[in-house]
């Protein structure tokens, strides 16, 4: 199943490709769901994080980049939402397993 995911305006460009999360308000369209964000330490990839985050789901943040990744993460935990940090590069099929198993790990 695929969802259409409108970017929201509670985020904000700051600097370098980090997202400031300036206020989340939480629904429960994906309360109870947990989801693997792949790209999210910028752009698109981000914008679904935080917009799923709204939505009422934890997330799990994928990507090469530790900094925008743990930056995101800061934002969302501070705003109440859940997220766990995953540093992968997801071209590496070996990586997979390890993000599945951390992320089982964190959220059951």
């Amino acid at each position: 199943m695929c969802y259409l995911l409108q970017v929201s305006q509670s985020i904000s460009m700051v600097g370098d490709p980090r997202f400031v999360v300036s206020e989340i308000f939480m629904t429960a369209r994906f309360s109870q769901k947990v989801a693997l964000v792949t790209g999210a330490s910028s752009g698109i990839g981000a914008a679904t994080a935080l917009r799923l985050v709204e939505e009422g789901a934890s997330v799990v943040l994928t990507g090469r980049q530790q900094e925008p990744l743990e930056a995101l993460a800061v934002g969302i935990r501070e705003k109440g939402g859940a997220a766990l940090v995953c540093v992968v590069d997801l071209l590496q099929p070996s990586e997979i397993p390890t993000l599945v198993d951390k992320t089982i790990a964190h959220f059951g």
